[in-house]
């Protein structure tokens, strides 16, 4: 008899940047925060952040969210932290807004 195998499925927001052309390291850091929230959200909360996001936009330096639902405050810090990590300042930019 053969062993089912289980499969996660992991939903991946929407990704877009700036010059994202002439600059595809913006879409390469994107891609950086989604697996740092990804690992951050099943590590500390046991759950899928990443189905909550429907899009990321990196726009100069500024990360624009797009969320499917409202983000609680714990959220919105979690994402600031760790774009600010992504690009290694204190001084990150992020603006929410619901989809």
């Amino acid at each position: 008899m053969r062993e089912a195998q289980s499969v996660c499925a992991i939903k991946i927001p929407k990704l877009s940047a700036a010059n994202a052309n002439s600059e595809p390291w913006r879409i390469q850091r994107l891609n950086e925060i989604v697996g740092r929230l990804n690992t951050f959200s099943y590590n500390r909360y046991k759950y899928d952040l990443l189905a909550k996001l429907a899009k990321l936009h990196d726009e100069n330096d500024a990360l624009q969210i797009t969320w499917n639902s409202d983000p609680t405050a714990a959220e919105k810090t979690v994402t600031a932290h760790l774009w600010s990590e992504v690009l290694s300042t204190d001084q990150a930019l992020i603006s929410h807004q619901s989809a």
